[in-house]
């Protein structure tokens, strides 16, 4: 699992990477919004963690960059120091997967990374499926027990 991490304190960004390599997966840190966005534009990763505030820009306008002009929907989690209710519903408004506030337990933030990659990859799948019935790769089959109708090869089956 690769993982861009949006965070600008070294000690959070070596936590995090500890924890991410104990798992199997890859870190890979920014610490401001201009070597984020340069980082997402050269490479490809499966979870995106974001903190709020930034040197240069803010979590929530990278999220808004990411879902808007990047039409990006790798998952996102927000890792943050802000923790009012109106934050937490403003970021998952704005297209955030999760949201945890710090300090954070290791524990429970790998469980969440870990659902979320079960979610896209099954979300991944949904959508594979939905593109193959799409183009019709997929048999038709309607169920009338104990027949079978292929409405593609037009064809009818007993149990």
């Amino acid at each position: 699992m690769r993982i861009a991490l949006l965070e600008d304190d070294n000690c959070q960004i070596e936590l995090i990477d500890l924890w991410i390599k104990e798992i199997g997966g890859q870190l890979k840190p920014f610490t401001t919004g201009h070597s984020f966005r340069e980082g997402i534009g050269r490479e490809d990763f499966d979870l995106l963690v974001l903190d709020w505030h930034l040197p240069d820009t803010t979590g929530l306008d990278e999220l808004d960059w990411l879902r808007g002009e990047q039409s990006l929907s790798t998952p996102v989690l927000f890792i943050t120091s802000r923790d009012s209710e109106d934050s937490v519903i403003e970021a998952l408004d704005h297209g955030a997967d999760d949201y945890m506030v710090k300090p954070v337990n290791k524990a429970v933030t790998l469980a969440r990374i870990k659902a979320l990659q079960r979610r896209a990859r099954l979300s991944a799948g949904q959508e594979t499926q939905d593109q193959e019935q799409a183009s019709g790769e997929l048999e038709a089959i309607e169920s009338y027990p104990p027949y079978a109708v292929n409405t593609q090869q037009h064809s009818i089956a007993i149990h």
